[in-house]
């Protein structure tokens, strides 16, 4: 995915399973660094439950990922 492709609520899902693989982290990893449940980041990516803005920027940083907020 592009750095400069605006997140929608549909590309979402897709973003936190790429950025999860590319940091080499499975669901359960992920979870773990979180302190959330292996199946609310499995819903995460499934677009069925959105993370709360807090887990995201953690999932962020926890994957080595950078969010660039531009203001147009």
């Amino acid at each position: 995915m592009n750095h400069h492709t605006p997140i929608t609520l549909s590309g979402l899902g897709p973003l936190i399973t790429s950025v999860r693989t590319e940091a080499g982290l499975s669901q359960i990893q992920l979870a773990q660094e979180l302190g959330v449940t292996s199946p609310a980041v499995s819903k995460w990516e499934a677009g069925v439950l959105t993370p709360t803005m807090k887990h995201f920027l953690e999932l962020m940083k926890v994957c080595n990922k950078q969010i660039y907020y531009v203001n147009q």
